[in-house]
């Protein structure tokens, strides 16, 4: 029988590294592509398509195989995401990667940045981010690029996946 282990994690964390370690392992397939990543359990439509279609989209055959891994860093942030996954897999492992709050918020604005998302520089944009959300366009970008603050409040993120530790497995990295 095949398990199923899901990487989640604030992005900016590492996510993409240990997707391309473990995919290295012969008994280890890891979802492909890699990118864009699968949100299986983060996109309703998706989601609505059934697990068989999920698998023989993102899989192969799985000879060999005794664990099939999905890296979507978008799962942290969606408690949908939990509740599906617990339903669906039933007994799986989950990897959440964590990173230093404040570095994780800084590597944030330079990947926005870089990518043309932010014109603001970091300490105009981190106060900005204090004082509201700013307005974000969800066809473009899964989760907000500006939300460098609030990202970094993992807690929030990991009650959902917490409430499910009978049929999830979380190990916290």
């Amino acid at each position: 029988m095949t398990g199923h282990l899901l990487v989640i994690g604030a992005q900016r964390c590492g996510t993409s590294y240990l997707h391309r370690v473990l995919d290295e392992h012969p008994q280890v397939e890891m979802a492909r592509p890699a990118r864009p990543e699968p949100k299986f359990f983060s996109d309703p439509e998706r989601y609505a398509r059934g697990l068989t279609w999920y698998v023989r989209t993102f899989f192969g055959p799985g000879d060999g195989v005794r664990l099939r891994g999905d890296k979507s860093t978008s799962y942290l942030e969606s408690p949908a995401a939990a509740q599906r996954a617990a339903a669906v897999l039933g007994d799986a492992h989950v990897v959440a990667m964590l990173r230093d709050p404040l570095a994780r918020a800084v590597s944030n604005w330079r990947f926005s940045t870089a990518n043309k998302l932010e014109d603001r520089p970091l300490e105009q944009a981190l106060a900005d981010n204090l004082e509201a959300p700013r307005a974000w366009d969800a066809a473009a970008t899964s989760v907000s690029p500006y939300a460098y603050l609030e990202r970094g409040h993992y807690i929030d993120y990991l009650r959902p996946w917490a409430r499910f530790g009978e049929r999830l497995h979380v190990l916290f990295l």
